[in-house]
């Protein structure tokens, strides 16, 4: 019978403990202002090393430019970006267009339209993820099914 209180308890001990990491998460994890966006995001190596092994020796790294003026120009970007497409995995790609803060499934995001891909005129929308913990910021969408984690990652070039 012990057991069986334990248990119980154990769990709402479990609940209080996880809901007080998440609030104090949460107090440190200040909200993103549209003006700590613009710059040149670059892609971290680790996500590049999910690229094709013949990329990284013949491309410069996947990159970013948020202006402030809300227009992006998106170098060498995986395809996977704006389409689900197994194929698309190493396909890359430059595009241009416009982009916003958003928030997309209850977290901050960077809103992106292109307007331009491979220089055919298009709309296709999409949107990076913000990670952000006190002066670490970094842009990222899944790379795979959003449920293995895994995600493409961008850090801000500093200057």
């Amino acid at each position: 019978m012990s057991v069986r209180q334990v248990e119980p308890e154990s769990k709402r001990v479990m609940s209080v403990v996880l809901m007080l990491f998440l609030f104090l998460e949460s107090c440190f994890h200040a909200p993103v202002k549209k003006t700590d966006l613009p710059g040149i995001w670059v892609a971290r190596k680790a996500a590049v090393m999910m690229l094709d092994e013949s990329y990284s020796r013949k491309h410069p790294m996947p990159r970013l430019e948020l202006k402030k003026d809300g227009t992006f120009i998106a170098i060498d970007m995986p395809k996977r970006l704006v389409t689900v497409a197994f194929e698309a995995r190493n396909t890359l790609f430059e595009g241009s267009g416009n982009w916003k803060l958003a928030e997309y499934n209850g977290e901050q995001a960077v809103a992106v339209t292109f307007l331009k891909i491979n220089g055919l005129e298009t709309r296709t929308g999409s949107h990076l993820y913000i990670y952000a913990t006190g002066d670490t910021h970094w842009l990222y969408f899944y790379f795979e099914d959003p449920d293995s984690g895994i995600g493409f990652e961008f850090e801000k070039e500093s200057g």
